[in-house]
């Protein structure tokens, strides 16, 4: 994967569109493997680079950004991150709708962190968080259940 990324880089140039999407590709397959520290400064490249072509609500920047908050909450960079997606969960809202679930993921991590972060926001946030995966997923979906239990732990 870094191989196809190095090669659109170098032949399509690091903003292309096809380029900033396997860049975010790379992005997802370190993130799922745990490998959060090492996606930071990927990350935060190609938020950067999408942030210089692309709209704040364009999809391919607000993924962007969302991986470089899950890779700073990783990487135990929590109150970074917090503050990303605080800036990023509008544009997302905005840009795709408050029940795409992207915008449903970002509210979601950005309960979470708040929680850890004893927030007083944390309330509000798991509460919102809960309700978008109901109307959207159902009371049974595995994303409910995640944000039902974020719920809890703000009582």
């Amino acid at each position: 994967m870094r191989d196809v990324v190095r090669r659109l880089t170098r032949t399509a140039g690091p903003t292309s569109p096809v380029t900033l999407q396997a860049r975010s590709n790379l992005l997802v397959v370190l993130l799922d493997a745990g490998r959060a520290a090492e996606a930071v400064d990927p990350a935060r490249a190609l938020a950067d680079d999408a942030g210089r072509v692309l709209s704040n609500t364009d999809g391919v920047r607000l993924h962007a950004r969302h991986s470089l908050a899950r890779a700073l909450a990783g990487a135990g960079r929590q109150a970074e991150a917090i503050r990303l997606l605080a800036d990023t969960l509008p544009d997302s809202e905005r840009g795709r709708g408050v029940d795409h679930p992207g915008t449903l993921e970002m509210r979601t991590l950005f309960a979470q962190l708040l929680i850890e972060a004893g927030d007083r926001r944390a309330g509000d946030a798991a509460r919102a968080a809960l309700a978008g995966c109901e109307r959207v997923h159902g009371p049974g979906h595995p994303d409910t259940e995640r944000a039902r239990a974020l719920v809890r732990r703000t009582r």
